[in-house]
């Protein structure tokens, strides 16, 4: 980055707030095609909404706070992955008269896709959600099975190609094995390369990544460090802890509507996708904790295909509920506190993230004590 630009001296956080930019300019494309498949008729508040909800509630800025060359990875990787979901989805809502344009959203979006692999690798589980996007156009209405069809396909894997392969010489050439990335050569408190599978580590993971409680305190920030316990005989790695993505994001409490939605999403033909990216969190919660341990910035290895999920999920309720209301008036009080919930979910969330910030190592009130007790002053105004 430097060579490109001239800067000898930038700023080591420079690189991650250009990635960050780039995940919001993504999380907004994602809900804005979304919309345009699904929910023609949704308001530009339940745009906004729910676009703030997949760039704001993800963790991400707990990342931007400790701006590692760890922590830049991964965000990276998620952000890739929005990029690949958003580019993909524009293909698909591309009409096929428009070709090249297709064609060129669907080029970009594998190749994000790919990238994921140098970054995460574990991240690519969500490349299958291809599936549900392009399913309806290449196998419902059979244009796989065309002269075009097949050629989209082509194009569709061809970006996997040069960077699978360019991936696995350079894994062969510095760790013995095209398939061998490096996690387990990291410089760290233990041996990774002896860790081994043990089937004990994954339930605790699951619990503090999905559904631990926050430790609350009554000042700023409101919110404290929490450690992992386990009765795992043996060593479970594991760093401070600030609750689970499920517990301490309001945004996400709209799966608990899944019984009520499932017709809803079938009819949609969102169930598929909805459903895979729950799966996958699960799986990557065990595959986390196999590899690693219970380490909080991982829940970003998950946490904006899921908060993308839930916006998919806040809309398709508003949408039926809109829809009965048309024809059962009583009903429209239920769709007011469907977008008063909404918006103060998402506000929630930020919050939380915020109060993570100043709350999490390695902590600000001592790397920043002036910024620290400002801020401070400013929440607690009746202090």
């Amino acid at each position: 980055f430097e060579w490109l630009t001239g800067v000898g001296d930038l700023p080591p956080s420079l690189p991650m707030m250009l990635v960050a930019w780039l995940l919001i300019l993504a999380a907004f494309g994602c809900v804005k095609q979304a919309l345009r498949r699904w929910f023609p008729k949704a308001s530009a508040a339940a745009y906004l909404l729910a676009s703030t909800a997949v760039a704001g509630c993800g963790q991400m800025y707990y990342l931007l706070f400790r701006a590692n060359v760890y922590e830049y990875v991964i965000l990276c990787g998620a952000s890739f992955v929005l990029l690949a979901l958003w580019q993909w989805m524009a293909a698909a809502n591309t009409p096929t008269e428009h070709r090249g344009r297709m064609l060129a959203h669907l080029v970009i979006g594998s190749l994000c896709m790919a990238l994921v692999a140098g970054c995460r690798p574990q991240m690519e589980i969500f490349a299958f959600l291809a599936l549900p996007i392009f399913w309806r156009r290449y196998l419902t209405e059979k244009r796989l099975f065309s002269r075009r069809g097949v050629v989209e396909l082509v194009l569709f894997v061809l970006p996997f190609v040069p960077v699978a392969a360019g991936l696995m010489w350079y894994n062969n050439a510095r760790f013995g094995s095209p398939f061998d990335f490096g996690a387990n050569y990291n410089l760290t408190s233990n041996d990774m390369t002896k860790r081994g599978f043990n089937a004990g580590r994954i339930g605790p993971a699951i619990f503090y990544y999905l559904f631990s409680a926050p430790n609350l305190k009554a000042v700023f920030p409101f919110v404290d460090a929490t450690r992992a316990a386990t009765n795992y005989v043996g060593r479970s790695i594991s760093e401070l802890f600030y609750g689970g993505i499920f517990t301490c994001t309001p945004f996400l409490w709209v799966f608990g509507l899944l019984p009520l939605l499932r017709r809803r999403l079938a009819a949609l033909r969102l169930r598929g996708m909805v459903g895979w990216v729950l799966a996958s969190a699960v799986v990557l919660c065990a595959l986390d904790a196999v590899m690693a341990g219970i380490l909080y910035r991982y829940l970003m290895d998950f946490a904006l295909p899921l908060t993308f999920a839930a916006a998919l999920c806040w809309l398709a309720a508003g949408r039926a509920v809109a829809e009965h209301a048309a024809h059962y008036p009583p009903l429209r009080r239920v769709q007011s506190a469907l977008r008063a919930a909404m918006g103060l979910s998402v506000g929630a969330g930020l919050c939380y993230s915020f109060c993570v910030i100043f709350g999490a190592e390695p902590w600000l009130y001592g790397q920043n004590p002036a910024l620290y007790q400002t801020v401070s002053r400013l929440v607690q105004f009746w202090v």
